[in-house]
């Protein structure tokens, strides 16, 4: 089936790839429902296509963005992340800025308060075992954003026999799994978007 990759950008930013995008998309998306318009406000999200053909969705936004490079702040490429197995996630690219090993540890780890207009709504830290790699590799649309300079992290759950194949079917995606990296990346976003800086 087509791919579709959703990045989310500006001063932080989540992307998401490989055959279960549009599922995890999903889930992203019902993560940050209770999220309050002001929390959110500085998040973009932007789709790309061609990865596989050399990147080429992800290139050609940031030879033609639609906001000034200079305001991105941070890019989260997640590629590959329906099988989450008990190794967990691996995390590439914390040392694209110093201190953002450290954001998604905390990011992991956070119950997060977000009031909605019925109340107060807790999101559970994920509390994923991190599997932090120093490889930077250009195989992912996270990689035009750290050519530009700017801080990006890719979260990858790791390739199986079924990869590329017909047999990669949804009966064999770990959807709890995926809600967990879904809240990690909202979590993250919303953390980075707050600090003043980057690092945090």
């Amino acid at each position: 089936s087509r791919r579709r990759r959703w990045t989310r950008t500006s001063r932080a930013g989540a992307s998401c790839g490989a055959k279960a995008a549009h599922r995890i998309t999903g889930h992203t998306v019902e993560a940050g429902h209770d999220a309050t318009r002001q929390q959110l406000h500085e998040n973009g999200v932007v789709g790309v296509d061609g990865e596989e053909k050399g990147l080429l969705g992800s290139k050609h936004w940031i030879s033609a963005p639609t906001l000034p490079l200079k305001q991105i702040k941070l890019v989260i490429n997640a590629d590959m992340i329906g099988r989450l197995r008990p190794e967990g996630v691996e995390i590439t690219g914390t040392r694209a800025a110093r201190g953002l090993r450290n954001l998604v540890s905390e990011a992991n780890s956070a119950t997060f308060a977000i009031p909605p207009s019925d109340g107060t709504t807790n999101f559970v830290a994920p509390r994923l075992r991190l599997d932090f790699t120093w490889d930077m590799r250009a195989d992912s649309d996270h990689h035009p954003f750290f050519a530009a300079g700017i801080p990006a992290v890719m979260l990858h759950t790791g390739k199986h026999d079924d990869y590329h194949r017909p047999s990669d079917d949804a009966d064999k995606l770990n959807y709890e799994g995926t809600q967990l990296l879904a809240r990690l990346m909202l979590l993250l976003t919303l953390q980075a978007a707050e600090a003043d800086e980057l690092p945090a």
